[in-house]
C-alpha cells in the first residue's frame, strides 16, 4: 500500500487495509510515496496506490511502465474534481486515463464515483467499489461520558452540539482558503441560519486546515471548539459530545466521518454525495439533501434539533448500519473484487 505519510485519512485507510489483509493471511505492508522509484526492481507484487497524488505525478507513466511489467497496479480514485477549485484535481482524470494501460483496477469507495468514471470512458470491468471501513473502537457514549467530556472541553451541558470534522482547507497550513468540494461555505450558511433560531448551538471541529470555517464562525459569533488530535482514536471523545453531524460536501469519495458518526450513534444530515449516498437511508438512519441546498439542509437540522425521538431513532439504526463496515468485512470485499485471480490480467 502506497500512502502519503500525512497521518490523516490516506494513512488510516492504508494501515487498516494492510492489517486486515495480514489477519487473513495475505502478506502486506504500507510504504511512503517517496519510495515509489525504489519499487521498480520488485516482481510478483501488488502495488496499491491509496495516495492519489503519488500516481498523479509528472513522471508516473514511466514509473508505471516499469512497475507493471511483473506486478499488479491498483489505484484509489477518491473523488472527481468537478466541484473543486483545485486545478490539479480537475485535470487529474486525464492523467488517470493516460495510466489505464498499466492499471489493473481503479478502486472507488462509492457508486457515484464508479458511475462518473464509466461515463468518462473507463471500462466498467476495471472500476471496483470497495467502501471505506470503520475501526472497532468507535462506540456510543453514554450520558455520563458525554457530560464529562463536555465539561472538559468547556461546552455548556445544555448546548446542542453539531460536528464537522472534515479537512476543508487547501493544503496543510492554516486552511484559510476553502476546499470547496468539502462545502465549508455551505456549512457556514446552514449554521448561520440555525443560529438565528437556536442560540444554544455549539460547533465542534477537529483536524488540520480549518482556518476558513473558524474565521467565519468567529465573525458570526457562533461558539465553537477546534482540536487537532495527535491520536486518531481520540476522535471518539469528540463524537461523544455531539447531538448531530453535518456533511455539506459538493463531491466525495467518503467521507469516512459518515461511518464514524453512525458507529458513535450520532444522527447525520448530509448532502447526497459519495458514501453517504450509499450508506444513508433517508429518514431511516439519517437525512440526505441536495447538494448546495442550504434551505433543505437547514430544515433537516432543524427537524432533528426539535425532535429528540427522531434523533434516537436515527442513532439506533445508524449503529446497526456501521456494523456492516468493519475493516475485516471491507477486506473480504477487497480480496473478492481486487485480488481474485480472475479479476486481474497481468498480460500487458
Amino acid at each position: 500500500f502506497i500512502s502519503d505519510g500525512a497521518g490523516w485519512v490516506i494513512d488510516n485507510v492504508s494501515y487498516n487495509m494492510s492489517q486486515s489483509l495480514c489477519r487473513k493471511g495475505i502478506r502486506s505492508t504500507v510504504i511512503s510515496d517517496i519510495a515509489i522509484k525504489n519499487l521498480t526492481l520488485l516482481k510478483g507484487k501488488t502495488f496499491y496506490f491509496v495516495d492519489r497524488w503519488s500516481y498523479l505525478i509528472e513522471d508516473s507513466r514511466e514509473i508505471f511502465k516499469k512497475l507493471s511489467k511483473h506486478n499488479r497496479i491498483i489505484v484509489m480514485w477518491w473523488h472527481s474534481g468537478a466541484a473543486s477549485n483545485n486545478a490539479q484535481l480537475i485535470s487529474s482524470l486525464d492523467t488517470l486515463k493516460d495510466l489505464l494501460p498499466f492499471v489493473s483496477i481503479v478502486h472507488v469507495s462509492c457508486y457515484q464515483e464508479k458511475k462518473l468514471l464509466i461515463e468518462e470512458g473507463l471500462p466498467e470491468e476495471k472500476v471496483k467499489i470497495i467502501p471505506e471501513g470503520i475501526e472497532n473502537f468507535f462506540k456510543v457514549s453514554n450520558q455520563s461520558e458525554k457530560s464529562q467530556r463536555r465539561k472538559l472541553l468547556g461546552i455548556p451541558q445544555e448546548a446542542f452540539c453539531i460536528g464537522f470534522f472534515q479537512k476543508d482547507g487547501i493544503g496543510w497550513g492554516d486552511g484559510n482558503e476553502p476546499k470547496l468540494e468539502k462545502g465549508p461555505d455551505v456549512f457556514i450558511e446552514v449554521i448561520k441560519k440555525v443560529f438565528e433560531n437556536h442560540k444554544n448551538i455549539f460547533v465542534i471541529l477537529t483536524g488540520p486546515s480549518r482556518g476558513y470555517v473558524k474565521n467565519k464562525l468567529k465573525s458570526l459569533g457562533i461558539p465553537f471548539v477546534h482540536k487537532y488530535l495527535s491520536d486518531y482514536s481520540d476522535i471518539v471523545n469528540y463524537y461523544g459530545v455531539l447531538d448531530l453531524y453535518l456533511i455539506t460536501s459538493r463531491t466525495e469519495g467518503g467521507p469516512k466521518s459518515v461511518l464514524e458518526a453512525l458507529a458513535c450513534g450520532v444522527p447525520i444530515v448530509s448532502t447526497c454525495v459519495g458514501m453517504p449516498k450509499d450508506v444513508i437511508k433517508d429518514n431511516i438512519n439519517g437525512f440526505l439533501c441536495e447538494v448546495e441546498n442550504i434551505e433543505q439542509l437547514y430544515e433537516k437540522v432543524e427537524a432533528l434539533i426539535l425532535d429528540k425521538s427522531l434523533r434516537e431513532y436515527f442513532s439506533k439504526n445508524g449503529v446497526e448500519t456501521a456494523k456492516q463496515y468493519s475493516w475485516d468485512n471491507v477486506a473480504d470485499i477487497f480480496i473478492e473484487r481486487c485480488l481474485a485471480k480472475n479479476t486481474i490480467n497481468l498480460k500487458r
